[in-house]
């Protein structure tokens, strides 16, 4: 599995309906989709914070359970370099960024 610590952004939610919702619980799995070289990869966010308030810097990890075989590292291992930003999704719509600090592989 390819484990990373990113320093993550999560921009704010214009014209949403919820006007009082300020970001996104932390204490929930969050398993948005990264992209890591034109291909979305899902990873689970995990970190101390209670809540990912909008267009805050956060040092979180992420652990991309889909980068789970040498051979789906392979398809991303060009595009994985320190201090590369990535966008985030959900779907189609980009719901923040990650910048790469740290990546290893650790096989299950």
């Amino acid at each position: 599995m390819l484990k990373t610590t990113m320093k993550v952004t999560f921009f704010d939610k214009q014209g949403t309906s919820i006007a009082d919702w300020s970001g996104y619980d932390a204490t929930r799995i969050l398993r948005p989709a990264f992209n890591l070289g034109d291909q979305l990869f899902s990873g689970n966010i995990t970190s101390n914070e209670n809540m990912y308030d909008w267009n805050h810097l956060y040092t979180v990890q992420v652990d991309f359970f889909t980068i789970d075989t040498p051979e789906v590292l392979s398809v991303v291992k060009d595009q994985l370099v320190t201090g590369r930003c990535y966008p985030i999704h959900i779907g189609k719509k980009i719901i923040g960024q990650a910048e790469m600090l740290t990546f290893t592989y650790e096989t299950l």
